[in-house]
């Protein structure tokens, strides 16, 4: 038997398409991703003008939509009270399951991916990061907004992407 490696999830407009071909798949296919943990690529850190958060959206939007279930989710907590060690203990989890076999992606409108804003060094891991004023702006974010998310080096590892 084949060892299944995680598959990295995220959120945002580009992703809905994606998620709902998913399902549609999965719905013909009955089971078919009972065997996958995902994981989570990126998160925002707590913020009260935020009424959810990325795990929740996926959750909600494809993994409580599958009809024949899922293996787990690696997700990160936002509501901690130090967010570089959940940075580095979200990383270790991945590890542990064997590193991401593939990662879902989008790109955003000033060309970050995952919340690595243009300028994020080659090299980067997971990390609490700042966002760019025009994420900021373009999602209503607090100016002072942090996320945590999975660095270039972290992308560029995986198999897929």
């Amino acid at each position: 038997m084949f060892k299944i490696f995680p598959v990295g999830l995220t959120t945002g407009r580009t992703m809905t398409p994606v998620y709902e071909n998913l399902l549609k798949i999965e719905h013909q296919s009955i089971g078919l991703f009972a065997k996958t943990t995902f994981a989570q690529l990126d998160e925002i850190l707590e913020d009260s003008s935020i009424t959810t958060n990325f795990a929740a959206e996926i959750n909600n939007n494809l993994l409580c939509k599958f009809k024949g279930g899922h293996a787990g989710f690696i997700g990160i907590e936002v509501q901690v009270p130090n967010p570089f060690a959940e940075a580095e203990r979200h990383r270790q989890n991945i590890l542990q399951a064997g590193s991401l076999d593939v990662q879902l992606l989008g790109i955003g409108v000033n060309s970050h991916v995952g919340f690595n804003e243009p300028g994020s060094k080659t090299n980067s891991i997971y990390r609490v990061t700042k966002l760019a004023k025009s994420t900021i702006e373009r999602n209503s974010y607090n100016p002072s907004m942090r996320a945590i998310t999975l660095g270039i080096a972290d992308i560029l590892a995986v198999k897929k992407i």
